[in-house]
Formats: C-alpha cells, sequence, structure tokens
C-alpha cells in the first residue's frame, strides 16, 4: 500500500519534496508495525450481506445492489442471530431487541407502517427482553400468478410463544383469519403461546410451518399445491397438523420452500410435501404435487443427514461426513452438480463438496446456496445477477466456488436474492492518535493539529496525557523549546486529552492536540517531531499512541510558495461519526495579492479509498473546491492557513490501512512554480481484527 503511494507521488511531485515524503510514509508504516499496534480488548459479533438491495435488505443505508459484504448499518452493539427474509432481512441485538430492514408493502418489518427502509429498525413488540429466539421471512417471488410478492414473518420466543406479521392474504400469519388487510405488528399465532412447545418455526412464500419438541409438525397458510401437508388443498389461517407427522415422529427439522415443505427425522429420514413441478419432492414423481408427505429418494433411515434447507423450488441436504446432496429445479446451477439448466427430480451429489471441506452447515435462498465451513469460509453456487453469492462478481456459478472475500463467517442466512452473515470481530476500546505534516513559513507561526480519537463513544469521561518531544537529534529532527530562536523549531508542550460525556449519554469521538511551529528562515532539511499519549482512563487502552509530525522547509523561495501537508493520517474508529482528517494548505507568508488553488479528493488507484458517503465506506465529503487566500482590507495581506477536512466513517471491517489523495492545482496569483507541494496522502490506520 505504502508503495502505490509513493509511486503516484512521484509522478506529480518535485523530487525534493517526495524523498522527504517517502520518509514520513516510512516512518509511518514503521509506527504501525511497531510500537502502534491497537489493543483488542472486547469481541463484538457484526452483521454483513450482499446481494440484490432494490428494497434495502443489505441495510447499508443504500439501495445498490453489492457484489461484496458491506456492513449493515445501525447496529453499534452488534447482532447475536440474523435471518434473511425473501426480500427483508432480521437481526436480534444483544438486548434482545428485534429489528428488521428491506421491503415492507405488506407490513413485512412489523413497525406499523408499510414503509421500505434500507438500515434497520425496531419490530414492534420485541423490544429489549423479548426473549426472542428465531425469525423467519417469507414471500413468492415476483412473477405473473404472484406479480406483488408480497412477503410475511414471523418470530419464535424462548418460552414457545409464536408471533406473525405482514401480508395475510392465505392466512400466512396464523392468527386464524385470511384477509387483504396486510397485518402490520407482530400478532399472536393461534394456539402457539407460551408452553406450545414449539422449537423451531420456518417460512415459505404464503405459508409457515413450526416444529414441537415432541416431533409435532404444523402448517398454515396457502396451500394451493398441498404445502400444508394434510390431504388437502384447503387453506388454512391458523397452524393444523401435518399428515403422519404428530408425536413421536422423530422430526427434529423443517423448511419451507416457495410452494412446497419438508421435515428430517432423527434417524435420517426426510420427508416432502407440496409443489413438485421442478422435483423438489425428490421422490422421482415430477410433476405430480403432493399433499401428504413422501420420502425424498434414498434419503431414508441411516441416512445420516443433519440439516435441510428449501429454495424457490430445489432442496438441498447436508450430510454428517461434510457433503451435500440437492434435487429439484436447476435452472440456475442451484443443484450444485454442473449439469444445469438440467432439473434432478430425485438427489444428487453436490460437485466438489467432500469430508474434507469442512461444511458445518448450508442455507438457500430463492435460486443459490451457501455452504459455511468450520473455519469461517464459505462455498457458494447458484445463480448470481445481484451478486449474492458475494464473490465480487455477478457470474452465475454452477458448482460451487470457495469464497475467500469474508473470513470469519459465523452464521450466513441466504434470503431470495442476497446473503447475510455474522462475523465475530475484536474491537478495540482504545485511545490513538494520528500524524499531520505542515508546510514551515517564513513569517508567522503555525500549528501541527493531531487528530486523536476514540475508536468507540464512552459512556464514561476519557482522559489521556500527551507529551510533544523531539523525535531524535540532528539533521531532519526538530527541536523544541519555550520560544522561538536559535534553531527552535516548535513548542514543546504537554497536557491532558479529555473525552466528556456529553447529553447523549456518550463521549465524542475526536479530539486534538495542537503544536506550535515557528516561523523559520534557515535553509535545511524536513523535521520530524512526535507526540507520545499515554495513561488513559480505566476502561480504554492505548491504540496507536505514537504520532509523527513533519515540517516541511519552505526556505529559499524569493515569492510566496503554497503548499499542503504531505501526509496526514487518522485511526478508523469503530463507532460514531465525527472523525476527520484535516489538511493545512498554507502560503509560506503573507501575499499582496489574492491566492486561489483548486483541490481535489479520490482514491489512490482502484484498491485504496473509497469516495462515497455511505457508513461502511471509508471517507466522503467534497470532492473538490477551491481555496481562497483573499487580502484584508485591514492589513493589505492575506492570511497564511486555510484547511482540507475529510470526514472519516466509522468502520469494523478488517482490512489493510488505507490511502486517499489531496491533489493542489490551477494556482493564480502566484507564479505557477509557487505550489511546492501538490499531493497530500490521507491514511486511514485500521484498527479492526477478525476474532
Amino acid at each position: 500500500m505504502m508503495t502505490s503511494a509513493v509511486k503516484f507521488a512521484g509522478r506529480a511531485g518535485r523530487r525534493r519534496r517526495w524523498t522527504t515524503s517517502i520518509a514520513a510514509l516510512s516512518l509511518l508504516a514503521a509506527l504501525c508495525a511497531t510500537g502502534a499496534s491497537p489493543a483488542h480488548g472486547s469481541t463484538i459479533v457484526t452483521a454483513w450481506a450482499w446481494g440484490a438491495n432494490a428494497y434495502g435488505e443489505l441495510g447499508n443505508g443504500t439501495t445498490t445492489n453489492s457484489s461484496v459484504a458491506v456492513s449493515v448499518s445501525g447496529l453499534p452493539n452488534g447482532a447475536t442471530k440474523i435471518a434473511a427474509g425473501a426480500r427483508h432481512s432480521f437481526a436480534i441485538q444483544p438486548d434482545g431487541s428485534v429489528v428488521a430492514w428491506g421491503r415492507d408493502a405488506a407490513g413485512e418489518l412489523g413497525n406499523g407502517g408499510t414503509a421500505n427502509s434500507s438500515t434497520p429498525v425496531a419490530v414492534s413488540g420485541l423490544g429489549a427482553g423479548s426473549g426472542v429466539v428465531a425469525l423467519a421471512g417469507g414471500a413468492p417471488p415476483i412473477s405473473s400468478t404472484s406479480p406483488s410478492g408480497d412477503g410475511h414473518s414471523m418470530a419464535l420466543k424462548s418460552d414457545g410463544t409464536v408471533v406473525g406479521w405482514g401480508n395475510n392474504n392465505s392466512g400466512e400469519v396464523g392468527n386464524g383469519t385470511a384477509s387483504t388487510t396486510d397485518v402490520l405488528t407482530p400478532v399472536a399465532v393461534v394456539g402457539l403461546g407460551s408452553g406450545s412447545g414449539v422449537t423451531a418455526i420456518a417460512a415459505g412464500g404464503s405459508h409457515s410451518l413450526a416444529l414441537k419438541s415432541d416431533g409435532t409438525v404444523l402448517a398454515w397458510g396457502n396451500n394451493n399445491s398441498g404445502q400444508l401437508g394434510d390431504t388437502t388443498l384447503t387453506d388454512h389461517p391458523s397452524p393444523a397438523p401435518v399428515s403422519g407427522l404428530g408425536a413421536g415422529s422423530g422430526v427434529i427439522a423443517i423448511a419451507a420452500g416457495t410452494s412446497f415443505s419438508m421435515a428430517l427425522t432423527s434417524n435420517g429420514t426426510v420427508w416432502a410435501w407440496g409443489n413438485n413441478a421442478s422435483g423438489q419432492l425428490g421422490d422421482g414423481t415430477a410433476p405430480t404435487d403432493h399433499t401428504a408427505p413422501v420420502q425424498v429418494s434414498g434419503l431414508g433411515a441411516g441416512s445420516n443427514v443433519v440439516q435441510i434447507v428449501a429454495g424457490d423450488a430445489f432442496a438441498v441436504a447436508l450430510k454428517s461426513d461434510g457433503t451435500i446432496l440437492a434435487w429439484g429445479n436447476n435452472a440456475s446451477g442451484e443443484l450444485g452438480d454442473g449439469t444445469a439448466p438440467t432439473d434432478h427430480i430425485t438427489p444428487v451429489s453436490v460437485s466438489g463438496i467432500t469430508g474434507s471441506s469442512g461444511v458445518v452447515a448450508i442455507s438457500a435462498g430463492f435460486t443459490h446456496v451457501i455452504a459455511r465451513t468450520s473455519a469461517g469460509t464459505y462455498y457458494a453456487w447458484g445463480r448470481n445477477a445481484s451478486g449474492q453469492l458475494g464473490d465480487g462478481s455477478t457470474t452465475q456459478h454452477n458448482t460451487p466456488e470457495l469464497v475467500s472475500t469474508f473470513p470469519g463467517a459465523s452464521l450466513v442466512s441466504a434470503g431470495g436474492s442476497h446473503t447475510l452473515a455474522l462475523r465475530a470481530q475484536n474491537i478495540n476500546p482504545a485511545v490513538s492518535i494520528g500524524d499531520q505534516t505542515v508546510l514551515e513559513g517564513d513569517s508567522s507561526t503555525r500549528k501541527l493539529t493531531f487528530p486523536v480519537t476514540l475508536s468507540q463513544p464512552s459512556s464514561t469521561q476519557v482522559t489521556v496525557h500527551y507529551a510533544v518531544t523531539d523525535n531524535g537529534s540532528g539533521s531532519g529532527f526538530a527541536q523544541g523549546g519555550s520560544a522561538a530562536g536559535g534553531g527552535i523549531d516548535y513548542k514543546l508542550a504537554s497536557g491532558t486529552v479529555t473525552f466528556a460525556v456529553g447529553a447523549s449519554g456518550k463521549t465524542g469521538v475526536l479530539k486534538t492536540v495542537s503544536v506550535t511551529v515557528f516561523t523559520d528562515t534557515v535553509v535545511e532539511p524536513d523535521e520530524t517531531l512526535q507526540v507520545t499519549l499515554s495513561g488513559p482512563s480505566v476502561g480504554y487502552a492505548l491504540g496507536r499512541s505514537v504520532a509523527v509530525g513533519t515540517i516541511l522547509n519552505d526556505d529559499a523561495h524569493a515569492t510566496p510558495v503554497l503548499g499542503i501537508g504531505s501526509l496526514s493520517s487518522i485511526v478508523e474508529g469503530d463507532f460514531g461519526a465525527g472523525r476527520k482528517l484535516v489538511f493545512p494548505v498554507t502560503l509560506s507568508r503573507p501575499a499582496t495579492a489574492t491566492v486561489t488553488v483548486q483541490y481535489a479528493i479520490g482514491p489512490l488507484n482502484a484498491t485504496y479509498g473509497k469516495s462515497v458517503t455511505v457508513p461502511g465506506a471509508d471517507y466522503g465529503g467534497a470532492t473538490s473546491g477551491t481555496i481562497t487566500f483573499a487580502v484584508s482590507a485591514n492589513t493589505g495581506l492575506t492570511p497564511t492557513a486555510k484547511t482540507i477536512s475529510v470526514p472519516i466513517w466509522p468502520d469494523l471491517s478488517p482490512e489493510d490501512d488505507e490511502v486517499f489523495v489531496v491533489q493542489l492545482s490551477n494556482v493564480t496569483g502566484l507564479p505557477s512554480s509557487a505550489l511546492i507541494q501538490t499531493n497530500a496522502f490521507g491514511v486511514i490506520i485500521n484498527d479492526d481484527s477478525t476474532g
């Protein structure tokens, strides 16, 4: 990363100045590698998403699809569980409250309205301590037969209570009525209150399932293909038993596709019922539907199946040895056997997944599959038009590919055309300091302003000591003292930085340490000093504790010269907006005519930096503009100092340090040669890691 930065600078800057900048960059790299490693004091489980986002189902504040993982916004304390619905998503927060985001046309989000949300909103009645242990959401694919694609949602509490909300045209909410009036907040499912014994729930396109601890399977909602399994084609607005799967059946797991259902027993037998147009029941009788459970071919007692999942019109089973079977529709490669678009009406082996692959869990969307490994990586296959495989492309995969761009996944849930994941990450409750650079100045004092940041807001006051000291002696090192003169370059200082708790009950995340740089007309090398942090309050550790200040020499010029600080860095931070990198733009001495200079902010190259203004990106704000040093009516001279401020977004993504560039150009009021420092680097120091 640093090498790339130096190459860019070498093309645009003057040779002497960039030799100095290389030294500064090297020093930064050394600090990051040695004395500046963040202290990681706790772990948070963060939520991520990728794929389709037309309704905000990725939860990152946008409606733009993403083929790589983006962090879900608005979960500052992380999540304990996630569930992906067809076009909406859920999370259980550490306090037990439930939030949802994405499509809400039928009240799928459960917050009393019907407005889509691209960030999490609270589900009504399921606040802190709600006791919710499982969530499910379904909707049919949007088609000529289901043009609205309206969905519904379910939640299971630890005491066995089941609640539902959303679209209820077929009675899928389970409150005893079927109505064109949507249910906008959670309501009780008939007969499934506290003590019901329900241990699992599943949501199909327009029907719902529940499993009780004694093996009883219940179903309700739409039954036009026999997906309720009661031997009829009659819808049920409240739970009804599935034929043959009552108490003592041995069922330990259930799954619901768009219009079919499945159950797994403790001895490995897999049952399926409902729509069979594509062979999704796996019994070899396609296209014959079944209104009562039939055994999936070859998956009887002793099959060693340990998990089942259902997509739109296909099914997948994971065996205890880590191999995977699939059957049904294969138009998009969702069976993973390489034979797309050929359907299979009985189970076939998914290619390339062996016992050594380490797969421990599977999840299915409408037409894609995610298989998580014990190492936290995952395999993905099937349709990828919206980026739902998360491999950085929109290319369909007819066989599994190992995706390595999202390490450390602890849970993965596939929605209709998007995917959610949880990842345990170490967070850094630390105080850190970033570097800064300033043009020296011939006739007025300057300030070096070092950003001091908290990685996240605190509920108690945080205090840290600082000391400004020499970085060494001899050529290239600034000398400190109490006043200018005799080779003194800056003012020695020490003190305390305090992050006080505000009216919100939290501290801010950004403070500064300001160091006076004295005027100097001696031609000499650029010089450095350092600022060291020590002794933070109890509860916060030191992250990056040493910052380097660089004083760029600007002498040996007959007229005023203009430049921008060549290196500024800031520690990224986990939570809380408010961080910013401030780049000093300075004249070496006042001018007698107005001076303007244009600036542009952008990524150094395709790898480092992202100029977007949403949480989860790296930096934002204005990308270009003009700085004006205007002549004062009182003095007849211009000031000498201006700044460019760039907001830095909080980010929990473990990644390399990142670099962007600020460029000056088109100076007026001075000769073109007056630009002695045209480029500045902004370095965002990553403070995260996977758990």
